[in-house]
């Protein structure tokens, strides 16, 4: 398959995952930001300012990049690539990422609003598919200081708050990134439920190893 056609490709299924988190909730209005690498200098990014459940693959804005520095190859009039797009190529910096979803899913949010690590003890499912889920610090949304606060997670980290702003995963493959991004909304939605009722016990420490074991860097 021609580079045009792989670029078609990952273009719909780009605009399909937009519609898939929207549709679930996990994307409000215009927030939120998606890429898929297609080549080592070259990626696909959603537009500043685009409801994920609207885009066209027209929307969608091609970036090629050298690092941290970029330069748009293709867009629409009027289209520009996400203020977080440096945030995104700071993670493409990691080996084996090739996907990056970026939405305020409303529990998962609620934690990062609130300052709150998600428990990775808490859920067998969150031990297995995301692993440890830092808090990472507040910088302003569209800044450089977004991007440096993943600088120095662990390289198999598949998934992060952003404190006051949101959630980040990762994946081999768009699929992978969108599927951790709905599994981390779940699980926090069912920690906050857990809270509610009285304090469960943490997986013992034997069994947290053994699924951490198990899942690997993807889970299952």
């Amino acid at each position: 398959m021609g580079g045009g056609a792989r670029t078609r490709r990952a273009a719909r299924a780009l605009v399909a995952a937009g519609r898939r988190l929207q549709a679930g909730g996990l994307a409000a209005a215009a927030e939120g930001n998606l890429s898929l690498r297609l080549e080592p200098d070259r990626l696909l990014i959603t537009p500043a300012g685009a409801r994920k459940g609207e885009l066209r693959v027209r929307d969608l804005v091609t970036v090629r990049f050298e690092g941290m520095e970029w330069e748009v190859a293709r867009a629409a009039p009027g289209r520009r690539p996400s203020s977080e797009i440096g945030l995104h190529l700071a993670l493409y910096r990691r080996t084996g990422i090739t996907a990056v979803v970026h939405v305020h899913p409303p529990h998962a949010t609620a934690f990062a609003a609130a300052g709150r690590s998600l428990d990775p003890a808490a859920l067998a499912e969150q031990a297995l598919i995301l692993g440890e889920i830092p808090l990472l610090g507040f910088a302003p949304p569209g800044t450089p200081a977004v991007a440096a606060l993943v600088t120095g997670l662990p390289p198999d980290n598949r998934a992060f708050l952003l404190a006051g702003h949101g959630a980040v995963t990762v994946g081999r493959d768009l699929e992978e990134a969108v599927l951790r991004m709905e599994a981390l909304e779940a699980c926090a939605r069912i920690s906050l439920l857990a809270r509610l009722l009285e304090p469960g016990a943490a997986l013992p420490g034997e069994a947290l190893a053994a699924l951490r074991s198990a899942g690997g860097t993807g889970g299952r």
